[in-house]
């Protein structure tokens, strides 16, 4: 009884049902395509690699405690501005990643907590 197997044809460039037609101890060296009846050599297949997928590190997701939803609400976020100057706990609003409060500040930089985007690192006193 010969050997059935689905295989990629050349010729059809499908995957089509193949007859096994030469064998040496169980190990399959030539094929013929049922369909349009070519005969290959047979290379077994390479097993597929199991595709893992990484971690995105450029999204954290954080939360603002209660204490900085209050502090927050109670003042008025400036829209940001890389020519501004900012000082800690300054809520201001990006208009990609929303608003935020100012946790770390350096002479040409500013970190700040994103509610939706996680922590970002902004530049300020930037001339025009």
């Amino acid at each position: 009884m010969p050997v059935e197997l689905i295989h990629y044809c050349k010729k059809c460039k499908l995957k089509l049902n193949h007859d096994a037609i030469v064998m040496t101890l169980d190990k399959i060296e030539k094929i013929r395509c049922n369909t349009c009846k070519t005969v290959s050599t047979y290379k077994t297949p390479k097993p597929k690699k199991e595709i893992v997928s990484k971690p995105t590190a450029a999204i954290k997701k954080t939360s603002f405690s209660q204490e900085e939803l209050v502090n927050y609400n109670q003042s008025e976020p400036k829209k940001y501005k890389m020519s501004d100057n900012y000082k800690l706990d300054d809520a201001i609003y990006h208009p990609k990643f929303g608003g935020g409060f100012v946790i770390k500040t350096e002479k040409d930089r500013i970190t700040v907590k994103f509610h939706e985007e996680g922590i970002k690192v902004l530049v300020q006193n930037q001339a025009k």
